[in-house]
């Protein structure tokens, strides 16, 4: 049968890859929303949405990805399945997975399906 339609809040400062992910998951039928900041998606998860799941990359700026989780964590505020989407070595990603609550990790450069395959398997 068809695949679930997934609400994505996709987490994500270079812009290139922000249009490249958004047009591939569109393309697959997924709905997706784009915070560009630690600050915006602090304010995003923060008020009442409908995300099914996250897809992270750590490095924002000056700022880090898990930084947005562990702020969320001290406020009570409970988030969706986060998937690291990341380009950092290993080592580094394996650090954050010890600090903040990951459904799972992808390694860029990734493929559009099998970001698809890891969401569809977290959300399940």
């Amino acid at each position: 049968g068809m695949a679930r339609i997934l609400n994505v809040l996709l987490i994500e400062d270079d812009q290139l890859v922000q249009y490249a992910m958004v047009e591939g998951l569109t393309d697959a039928g997924h709905v997706v929303s784009v915070a560009g900041t630690m600050e915006r998606a602090i304010d995003v998860l923060s008020h009442y949405h409908y995300f099914d799941v996250i897809l992270l990359d750590l490095r924002l700026g000056a700022d880090r990805g898990e930084d947005i989780f562990l702020h969320l964590r001290v406020r009570g505020i409970a988030s969706p399945p986060v998937i690291i989407v990341s380009a950092q070595p290993m080592l580094e990603i394996r650090r954050v997975e010890s600090l903040i609550d990951v459904a799972a990790s992808l390694q860029k450069p990734v493929s559009i399906q099998s970001v698809c395959e890891t969401m569809e398997r977290v959300v399940a």
